[in-house]
């Protein structure tokens, strides 16, 4: 990355610059200070909803996608000989073969939750963009130790936590990237196992420690369908559950995709889930 913004500076001086290593996992930041080249409206591609196809087929498209396709072609040469890829080869390790770029965009403009809805959260993940969109809707970001984003993440650390914070806050939201990582990688005995452990340590010990409070709300749902036989995301409707320590009600045994179906219930504006949840209107 250093190598890549030495050749950035050189040729496009204070415009663009890499920052490696402000990202979870394999993610790293790409800044741009250049309106010129429309980054904006450059259509790209994430890299989890390509796996195993030819690469070429989604590079960046669009007006402006040259200069991003050079700066990936660039960085494929310079990092061919690059000591830290010939230490990985003589160690038998893959090669740093490229950058990817996706996932553009402004810095938004969101009203906060305190203006909406009158009410101080927070958010507890290890995925950059939920932690960007917490941040600007006016949310702390809770900090878990050993929270990864994967499989070995600090499950019991984010409930507990959330507990911890609902003493001083109204409202927690913990997101989990497990499940969705298990449909990237295309594995269904690891998605059962995400599963699993997201229902006995995350809401087994949300549900033991939301005892000391009189009165709560608790909802439970994806954000999308991450398909273990695709490996990607779709845009199915998914199946959400919304429990009230005050106004108990009888329901489905099961919470799956067919007892959702079967409910007939179907919140069409994903975006009216927060106003159901907050306010508590009618389904």
């Amino acid at each position: 990355m250093e190598l890549l913004n030495a050749k950035l500076e050189k040729k496009y001086p204070r415009r663009f610059r890499f920052y490696p290593g402000k990202g979870t996992g394999y993610r790293n930041l790409f800044i741009c200070r250049d309106e010129s080249h429309g980054m904006d409206k450059i259509v790209c591609t994430p890299p989890h909803d390509i796996m195993g196809k030819v690469y070429q087929d989604y590079l960046p498209q669009g007006k402006g996608a040259d200069f991003l396709n050079e700066l990936m072609a660039e960085s494929a040469e310079l990092f061919k000989q690059h000591p830290v890829n010939q230490k990985r080869v003589h160690g038998g390790k893959g090669e740093v073969s490229m950058i990817w770029l996706w996932g553009q965009g402004h810095s938004p403009a969101l009203p906060s939750y305190f203006e909406r809805y009158g009410i101080h959260g927070a958010v507890i993940t290890a995925v950059d963009l939920v932690k960007g969109i917490a941040i600007h809707a006016g949310l702390d970001v809770i900090r878990v130790p050993g929270v990864t984003g994967f499989f070995d993440t600090n499950y019991v650390g984010k409930a507990e936590y959330a507990i911890n914070a609902l003493r001083s806050r109204d409202f927690v939201a913990i997101h989990i990237e497990s499940t969705d990582e298990a449909g990237h990688i295309g594995d269904p005995k690891l998605k059962i196992r995400a599963i699993e452990d997201v229902d006995r340590l995350v809401l087994g010990t949300l549900k033991r420690g939301l005892q000391e409070f009189r009165e709560y709300r608790v909802m439970v749902l994806p954000d999308h369908y991450t398909c273990v036989g695709t490996r990607t995301h779709s845009a199915d409707a998914v199946p959400f559950l919304i429990y009230s320590a005050s106004d108990e009600k009888k329901g489905p045994q099961k919470f799956s995709e067919k007892t959702a179906r079967d409910s007939g219930r179907l919140i069409k504006e994903g975006h009216r889930m927060m106003d159901i949840f907050m306010k508590g209107h009618a389904l």
